[in-house]
């Protein structure tokens, strides 16, 4: 492959983060927010112990 091919191969590419994908934030605050409470139970159980 030459190095024309890999480059015009790299600017097809599109990169989705969440400051080009609205859904994509709203996937990664819901998905941190369990984790947080998750987080949260984990240590209050291990105090309680």
């Amino acid at each position: 492959m030459s190095k024309r091919n890999i480059q015009e191969e790299n600017q097809d590419k599109i990169i989705i983060t969440s400051k080009t994908s609205e859904d994509l934030a709203k996937r990664m605050k819901a998905l941190s927010a369990e984790i947080l409470k998750r987080n949260q139970n984990l240590y209050k159980r291990l105090e309680n112990r």
